[in-house]
């Protein structure tokens, strides 16, 4: 009995020649706009503000106990 080899991956020539044939041109845009740079901005501070929030609802209910708490990890 005769095993066949599993089939070969596509290389990136045949993709692009593939999608050329269907009428479109191969390319990869890298760009961020306004938006997205917003976006990728507000992700990264939204838990910032979270945690600097949480530290000022404990130093207020707790004083200086939660301050010595917290540096004690």
């Amino acid at each position: 009995m005769e095993v066949a080899p599993p089939p070969a991956a596509p290389s990136s020539q045949s993709e692009d020649a593939r999608l050329e044939s269907l009428g479109y041109e191969p390319q990869l845009n890298r760009v961020l706009g306004l938006f997205a740079n917003f976006a990728v901005a507000f992700t990264y501070l939204s838990p910032m503000v979270g945690i600097y929030t949480l530290f000022v609802l404990g130093v207020g209910t707790g004083g200086p106990a939660y301050v010595w708490l917290t540096s004690s990890r």
